[in-house]
Formats: structure tokens, C-alpha cells, sequence
């Protein structure tokens, strides 16, 4: 096949031999005597071709990485045209916006003059952008590209996706295909004839017509033709934001989840246009996967931007991120990791408490997403390690240590591999894009405390005192006393209500709380299972008293009325384990399936009722450990189990927002209440049985257990309800919400006593001390708070 260049009439001859690769519309030859370029020639050159790329010649975008001596982008540096003819120019360009659609309509013209391809860069050394964020392919492949120089990427490609909507292109088809990168974090951008080109000149748009749906925006899914649309750079930023969040999420996409209703679950573009991002402060029936990094995991300003884009975003596109706001983000984040103390090779944020990379080799069993120098070095890095317990310590801040030279192991050929220089910064902003949030930062607690006190808990396995086999510490209080300050009432009604002491002693979510019958001692949960107990009785100071240890995150506690036995259980454990919670004794556990995420205690204590994401209620015998009776309803997730003070009935809240109330003396099904088609995230009794309290979104029911009809509801908190308890006198109640707020309300009357604001992320549980004078409350962001309640 003969070509000639068009700008200096070069004539080219290709053949099959020199065919480096081929798609469905073009394939791709190395050049003769030019190693440094590559010919791309369409299988059916069409008129269109040659305009498009007439406009990209004439519009180069400029190069953020030329400093570096690297290139960005594999841009088109000059035309190929046919020989049939002398004459060496194409068609004409068209003249308008019209004219240009008419010709990229127009069928196929077997004309000589027509321009057949393109030559452009040719890369060489650099890998497909999933090599790297792909945690399997990266330990393979490149095992010290770690989360450092993965920052450094995501600044990468939003400094290279800034610089093309600089120039007016809009990218069309983001996808990590058409990504290569270096292993010192630099990226070029392939397949650029594929961008949505506007021609200066004429006005002329030709537009992208492919697009994949995993990384497609909500506004164009539902199988509409990319031909008809001209894109827009806010359509590029959620295929943009999809790529970071891979790449700091260890490959995960962020619509990616565990479905939570019967049947089979939707694919990933109708979770995306149903706006079901399962990380959001929305309801949706999808958790985050098991095998995803926690979201805290990420600096608190990408998780911001992360939810401007996919939850703000998804309704207005224009309020997401752009190229700047993410760069500056990332840079920020970037500047906030530090070492771990164990792996130079694990890096993290320093708003995180001990190495989240350490806990996650361990629980990928010895797979560490970031191997040492010495395992690299090795090969151990391309073995499972056997597990073993690893204390969690936090990691003293340090400066970015030197990058060493590594040897080889054997199968990386004769050359030494060679740890990357620092990955290159591609292109630095000086101002946000737009204005961002800001955030309340907490005081803190002593790091060195805090670090004495998960010490201990890790090696809570080995320690143990004489209270039957409950682990004794006894260490300085975590408590910070906190002022008033924003925790006063909305309304003046008579209330007092103000936070007593906070307790942080994790970064991640406390997912359940609880007081045993006295009121002496608080129960709460720990991302690793272990269940702490704190003492109250010296308050103000307030101490933790014991760990029953665990293995995975606790999603349910439960305590009997007498308070002599704790149930806890787990999503994605298959028991439930009973403790002795006057001694820490483990008495005994339930096997039952994976997925519980609601407990009751009932009758006397010979009955534990759970409630799954399999949708069903189990009834267990606690004397034998047997399984009684099951229901199952075609309702979803059963997210919430409640047992009347009488123990004459039982209520579970689903997922399809249906109650349904259970007789436990016939052990019969009674009714099913339904008011919304939100799904009941909790229920709760009042103590004289007579009011069941229901929440449906951001609504509270109220429900009278006599008639079955609703009494009341109650409004005011602007995201999805999490968490209510009601007051021994049953005067109130209390609402924990996404919002990150906690709302008091009359019970009698329904109106709002007071709304309290001191927590950083949602409220995940709330409980109220058997005298009623103090409310506890956990959040996503790793506190505890303890609230004094004056009336």
C-alpha cells in the first residue's frame, strides 16, 4: 500500500509485514526508516477524516509534560494521502456547521483525493493505565508503583484532560484503554482522532461517537446515539473522576456494589443513571463491595469532590470537579502522606490513625498491595504470605524517603529493576476551579496515647487478665472535653443538651452502639471486629475496660434485658457470637449465614431474632444454638428487627419500605404495614408498647401498634435517617441522619427540641442511657460523642 505524506510528499509504502495492530475502522503500521513514528490508515477513509484532522493539526493542544521530554498525547503530526492522483489536496472544507454534519452523514466516496490516514508518535516503554491500578497487574508487573506515585497519576490525567478542554476538545470516549503510562506516573493520552474536534475555522463539530457505558455520565446512558450529541468537558469529568477513583480505590469502580434486593442486580450504567453510588449520603440498594478499600481510606477533600460529582453531579453536571479542582485536591492529598513505619512502600494520609495497607495485607492474607523493597527484592511479593496478626501502629509523620535501586528476583530479566525516580509533576494550577467546601477539624486525640491504646487492642488475642479471659487495660483516658460551641438547641423549649466527651480511637465508621442495663458500661464496635467496652462509672473519666475480640466488622450488636448477654454479628462473618457481658465470656456462637444486619433479644432471652440481607427473619433457640422458624418476604433487605416490651410482637423494616409485624406467641405473621416505598432503615418500641417508631428516608413515622394505622410524621433533616432511639420515659426521640446531624424531638407533640451538629461525617447509631440523662451517638468519622441532657 502506497502513501504519501501531504506535507512533504514523502511517499510510504506499507505492507502487512509492519502491521503493529488494528481496530475496527483503522489499522496502525510501524513506518519505514521512521522508528520514532507510526502510520494510522482507515480501513474506509471517508471525507470527514480529513476534516477533523485538518482541525486538530491546525489546534495542537499544548503539552503539560514537555519540560519533561515527554509527550501527553500521541496527536496527529501529519496527513496520509492517497497517490491515484497527481493532485495531493483532499475535498474542501465545509463551510458551516451544516455542511460538516452533512458530510460526516454522507456514505463512503471512493475518492482519490481523499486523505486515507495519519502519522503520529509512536509510544514505546509504557503500560495500559489498568497495569497499575489493577492491584493484581501492578504487584505482577510494577510492585513498587505505590500510592504515591498513584496521586501522582491522577494529577497526571487531570492536568492532560485540562489541557484539552483548553484548546476546546472534549474527550468523549474516557476510558483506561486510551491511556498509557510510564512507570514514573506519566500518561499519554492514544486514539486522539477519536476526540470530539471543533474546527475554529468554520464552526464545524465532529463529534465522538463511542463511548464506554462504565464510564459514561448519567445524562447520556439509557442507550442514546453518541452521534447525536455534541459533548461538553463536565461529560469528560465523571469519566475522569471514574478514573481517579480506580486508581486510588485499588480498581474499584465507584459504582460498583453488593445489590440489595431480590433478583439479579443491574448493570453498572443503570447504576449510574439510577445514581446509585453506593459511597453517597443517598439510600440505595447497593453497599460498597467487600473487597474495596474503605472510603476513609481517601483524603477528605477527593472524598468531597467524589461526592460532588456522582451525587451533586448527577442531576446538575455543571457543579462537577473540573481538571483544576481535582489537581489541587490531589496535590493536597498527595502532600498529606506519610510513611508507614513498617513498608517505606506503604504510603497514606496522615487523617488516618495507623497504615490502612498493613490491615489490608492482612486481610488479603499476606497479598500486600504494596510489597517492601525486600519483598520486591525476593520475589516473596508474587506469593501469599501465611497470615499472621500485625500490630497496628500509627506511623510517625516522615519525610519521603530516598528511592533505593532494587535487584531483580529471577523472571525479571538480566536488567536490574529499577525503583522510578519521583513521578513528575505534569501540570500545576494556581487556583481551584471552583470553591470548596470547607471542614471542621476536630481536636485530636494524643497520638501517642492513641498508639498505646491500638497497640493493645491488637494484641488483645495474647493479653488477657483473669475476668474471664476479657483483656485489662489501663491507660490514660481518649476523651477531649468539647464547649458548647454549635450544639445548642434550634429552639428555645425548655432542653439543655451539649456534649459532654468525645472518643476517637479509629478513623473509620463506628457502625453500633449500646449501654448495658446499669448504664455502667458503653458497647461500641471497631472495623475489625473487636467490640470495646468503656467504663462509665468514673465520668468524666472514661476508660475502656475491655475488648471482645473479632474478625470481621461487627454490622449489629445486641443486648438482653436483663444486660447479662451481648450478641454481635457480621455481614460477612457466618456466626453470631454471645458474650457474658458481666465478664467478656464468649458462651457460645450461631452458625448462621453471611449477611446480617439487624439483631433483637426476646422472650426471657431464649430467642435471637436477626434480620438479613438474604431477606429473611430467623428465630434462633439461645439454649441450643438451633434455628426455630424463618420468615422470608420478597421485601429486600430485612435492615431493622425490634421486639415489643410486652414480647408479644416483633416488626421488621425492609428494604421495599414494608413493615411486617409477627405474632412471637402463634409465631405467626400478623400484618404488614406500608407508607413509603423508601426503604425502613430503623424501628423502634416506646416503652409503653403502644407506639412503634418507624424511619422511611428522611421522614419518622410514628405508628399506632392498637390500629396499625400511622399517627404522625415527622420532617427536618435533609438526608437519609440512620439511627433512632427512644428515651426511657418515652418523652423523645432521636433521629442520626447523612446529614451528619442528630435531632431531638417531642414525642407527644412532634415538634423539634433541638438539632445537634458536632459530628464530621453521618451519625451511624444513636442509644440512650437506661436513666434517659445521657444520649450517645457514633458517626462515620470515628467518634464517639456523649451528650448531656437537662430538662
Amino acid at each position: 500500500m502506497g502513501l504519501q505524506r501531504q506535507s512533504n510528499r514523502q511517499l510510504i509504502t506499507l505492507d502487512n509485514g509492519s502491521e503493529l495492530g488494528a481496530g475496527g475502522e483503522a489499522r496502525v503500521f510501524a513506518v519505514p526508516g521512521e522508528p520514532s513514528l507510526v502510520a494510522k490508515v482507515y480501513r474506509q477513509p471517508k471525507p470527514m477524516h480529513g476534516h477533523k484532522l485538518a482541525a486538530m493539526l491546525a489546534n495542537p493542544p499544548d503539552n503539560p509534560t514537555a519540560s519533561l521530554g515527554h509527550m501527553s498525547f500521541a496527536w496527529p503530526v501529519d496527513l496520509l494521502l492517497t497517490t491515484s492522483m497527481s493532485s495531493l489536496c483532499y475535498a474542501a472544507r465545509p463551510r458551516s456547521v451544516r455542511a460538516a454534519h452533512k458530510i460526516a452523514k454522507t456514505p463512503q466516496i471512493s475518492n482519490p483525493q481523499q486523505v486515507a490516514g495519519f502519522l503520529m508518535p509512536r509510544v514505546t516503554q509504557m503500560r495500559p493505565l489498568i497495569d497499575f491500578y489493577n492491584p493484581k497487574s501492578r504487584r505482577e508487573k510494577c510492585p513498587l508503583f505505590n500510592y504515591l506515585y498513584l496521586h501522582r497519576t491522577a494529577r497526571n490525567l487531570a492536568g492532560a484532560v485540562g489541557a484539552l478542554h483548553a484548546r476546546g476538545y472534549c474527550i468523549g470516549d474516557v476510558n483506561e484503554s486510551n491511556i498509557l503510562l510510564t512507570e514514573t506516573a506519566l500518561c499519554t493520552f492514544v486514539d486522539m482522532d477519536s476526540l470530539q474536534v471543533s474546527d475554529r475555522s468554520t464552526g464545524a463539530v465532529y463529534r465522538c461517537r463511542v463511548g464506554k457505558p462504565e464510564f459514561t455520565p448519567p445524562e447520556l446512558q439509557g442507550g442514546k446515539s453518541f452521534a447525536d450529541f455534541d459533548r461538553r468537558p463536565e461529560q469528560d469529568m465523571f469519566g475522569l473522576a471514574v478514573l481517579i477513583f480506580q486508581l486510588l480505590m485499588e480498581g474499584t469502580h465507584p459504582f460498583a456494589g453488593v445489590y440489595r434486593l431480590p433478583g439479579e442486580p443491574p448493570p453498572i450504567e443503570k447504576r449510574i443513571a439510577a445514581n446509585h453510588f453506593p459511597y453517597g449520603s443517598r439510600k440505595v440498594p447497593f453497599n460498597p463491595m467487600p473487597a474495596a478499600p474503605p472510603i476513609e481510606l481517601l483524603h477528605p477533600t477527593l472524598r468531597q469532590l467524589f461526592m460532588h460529582c456522582f451525587e451533586d453531579g448527577h442531576s446538575h453536571p455543571s457543579v462537577r470537579p473540573n481538571a483544576k479542582t481535582w489537581q489541587i485536591a490531589l496535590k493536597e492529598a498527595e502532600d498529606s502522606l506519610v510513611t508507614c513505619a513498617k513498608n517505606e512502600q506503604h504510603r497514606y494520609g496522615n487523617h488516618l490513625r495507623s497504615c490502612p495497607w498493613c490491615e489490608r495485607t492482612r486481610i488479603l492474607k499476606g497479598r500486600d498491595p504494596f510489597p517492601s523493597v525486600a519483598a520486591v527484592q525476593s520475589g516473596q511479593h508474587l506469593q501469599p504470605l501465611k497470615p499472621k496478626k500485625i500490630p497496628i501502629v500509627p506511623a510517625p509523620l516522615q519525610h519521603l524517603p530516598a528511592y533505593p535501586r532494587v535487584q531483580a528476583p529471577v523472571g525479571y530479566g538480566q536488567n536490574s529493576y529499577k525503583l522510578p525516580q519521583p513521578p513528575p509533576i505534569a501540570y500545576t494550577p494556581t487556583q481551584l476551579g471552583r470553591p470548596r467546601r470547607m471542614e471542621l477539624k476536630l481536636p485530636s486525640v494524643n497520638p501517642l496515647v492513641a498508639g498505646l491504646f491500638i497497640l493493645a487492642l491488637a494484641g488483645a488475642g495474647v493479653w488477657y487478665g483473669r475476668n474471664g479471659g476479657l483483656p485489662i487495660f489501663s491507660i490514660a483516658p481518649l476523651l477531649k472535653s468539647m464547649p458548647a460551641g454549635n450544639n445548642s438547641p434550634t429552639a428555645s423549649t425548655g432542653i439543655n443538651i451539649k456534649v459532654t466527651h468525645s472518643i476517637q480511637y479509629q478513623a473509620t465508621a463506628v457502625q453500633a452502639i449500646a449501654f448495658s442495663k446499669d448504664g455502667k458500661i458503653l458497647v461500641s464496635d471497631r472495623e475489625d471486629g473487636t467490640i470495646l467496652l468503656w467504663g462509665l462509672e468514673g465520668m468524666p473519666q472514661i476508660k475502656p475496660i475491655g475488648a471482645l475480640p473479632g474478625k470481621s466488622a461487627v454490622s449489629a450488636i445486641a443486648i438482653s434485658r436483663d444486660g447479662q448477654i451481648l450478641a454481635s454479628a457480621s455481614r460477612s462473618d457466618d456466626k453470631i457470637k454471645l458474650w457474658q457481658l458481666s465478664t467478656g465470656k464468649l458462651l457460645g456462637a450461631i452458625a448462621a449465614n453471611e449477611g446480617i444486619v439487624s439483631l433483637a433479644i426476646g422472650l426471657e432471652r431464649k430467642i435471637l431474632v436477626t434480620g438479613s440481607r438474604d431477606t429473611t427473619v430467623k428465630f434462633w433457640n439461645l439454649s441450643n444454638g438451633t434455628r426455630k422458624l424463618t420468615f422470608k418476604w420478597n421485601s429486600g433487605w430485612v435492615n431493622a428487627v425490634a421486639i415489643s416490651p410486652d414480647r408479644q410482637t416483633l416488626v421488621a423494616g425492609t428494604e421495599s419500605g414494608n413493615i411486617h409485624l409477627v405474632d412471637l406467641n402463634a409465631l405467626k405473621e400478623k400484618q404488614s404495614l406500608k407508607n413509603s416505598s423508601l426503604p425502613v432503615e430503623c424501628v423502634a418500641f416506646t416503652p409503653d408498647g403502644k407506639t412503634m417508631v418507624s424511619s422511611h428516608g428522611r421522614e419518622i413515622n410514628l405508628w399506632n401498634m392498637a390500629t396499625g394505622q400511622r399517627k404522625n410524621t415527622m420532617t427536618g433533616h435533609i438526608g437519609e435517617i440512620k439511627a433512632i432511639a427512644i428515651s426511657p420515659d418515652g418523652k423523645m426521640i432521636a433521629s442520626g441522619s447523612a446529614d451528619k446531624s442528630i435531632k431531638i424531638w417531642d414525642l407527644r407533640t412532634s415538634q423539634l427540641l433541638a438539632t445537634l451538629n458536632n459530628h464530621e461525617s453521618e451519625v451511624k447509631a444513636i442509644a440512650f442511657s437506661p436513666d434517659g440523662e445521657i444520649l450517645a451517638s457514633s458517626s462515620a468519622d470515628g467518634m464517639i460523642r456523649l451528650w448531656r441532657i437537662e430538662n
